[in-house]
């Protein structure tokens, strides 16, 4: 393998990871903007308080292991400032759907306004949780 090519191919590697990157920023931007509208048709969602929405399935074991039980500690010392809302998405899966829910645990952050600020598609660290929901505060 001589030099150009070992070049060619390093430059289209970093196309094509630089591509991915760039789509699944715009995805994620996209997701959160569309859905900043849909929360407020959400059973027991209440406007002008920052929201944690978890979708989440009964045979999700890091949903009840892991995600909820860390969502419980953030809520007992966060106090009232913060509702949360947990949805089954085996019993409602055309509103999993319309939220862009691919798998669970999927977990969206969403401000006073209603607005969707943050989502994680999959586990997420107490820390950055914790972190970005003071931003919404």
């Amino acid at each position: 393998m001589n030099i150009p090519d070992f070049l060619l191919r390093f430059v289209l590697a970093l196309l094509v990871g630089g591509s991915a990157i760039f789509a699944y920023s715009y995805w994620i931007n996209m997701n959160l903007s569309t859905n900043s509208h849909k929360v407020h048709k959400l059973t027991g969602y209440q406007h002008g308080k920052a929201g944690i929405i978890l979708f989440s399935s009964p045979t999700c074991a890091p949903c009840k292991t892991v995600q909820k039980p860390m969502i419980e500690r953030i809520l007992s010392k966060m106090g009232n400032s913060l509702q949360f809302l947990e949805i089954d998405a085996s019993l409602q899966p055309d509103l999993a759907n319309e939220w862009g829910v691919v798998s669970v645990p999927t977990i969206y952050l969403v401000e006073p306004s209603g607005k969707s600020r943050f989502v994680h598609f999959g586990l997420v660290n107490e820390k950055k949780l914790t972190e970005q929901l003071k931003e919404l505060l």
